[in-house]
């Protein structure tokens, strides 16, 4: 089983994307004008599996829906419109908890597109945060935890199951 993905995409011209692992760590952040939608999942499926699909605007572009629809994913996207300081301001907090000192090698502040995947990447995390802390309580005593977190997070967070004691139960076989 592979890890279990979030993926933050910011369509356009220019594509950036981001992707986090469920435990909040910085996989990727790219962004290019020569990249298409069409070779993004490509390129997202080496990484693992896609649990979320994010976008930093509401209501999300079609292309994103279309996106997440077609990996079988969640699709989150912010109850509101986002001030683009606010964005900044989340992004910031968020690389600086991370990484620490060296927070600002991470990313192309420059890059507005890979400023708002990693925005859309940050509110799917932040809102799932609270489910993936009962998952890894409900999955840290078993062999192979990472493993079992990973496959009973994508059960919840792509609906293929309705509640964690039945994600659990089929992610053990």
């Amino acid at each position: 089983m592979q890890r279990s993905l979030i993926i933050g995409i910011d369509p356009g011209t220019t594509l950036g994307y981001a992707i986090l692992d469920l435990y909040g760590n910085l996989i990727k952040i790219s962004s290019s004008k020569q990249i298409k939608l069409s070779s993004l999942i490509f390129e997202i499926k080496k990484y693992g599996l896609q649990a979320i699909i994010a976008s930093d605007v509401t209501p999300p572009p079609k292309s994103i829906k279309g996106l997440a629809a077609s990996f079988g994913a969640k699709l989150v996207y912010p109850k509101e419109k986002l001030r683009v300081e606010e964005k900044r301001d989340m992004v910031y907090t968020y690389l600086r908890e991370a990484y620490g000192e060296n927070w600002r090698n991470i990313i192309d502040f420059g890059d507005r597109h890979q400023l708002d995947a990693l925005c859309a990447a940050i509110i799917s995390f932040r809102r799932i945060r609270k489910l993936l802390k009962k998952i890894n309580n409900s999955t840290k005593d078993y062999e192979n935890n990472a493993v079992l977190f990973n496959k009973v997070a994508y059960l919840l967070l792509t609906g293929k199951c309705r509640n964690l004691a039945e994600a659990v139960l089929i992610a053990k076989k």
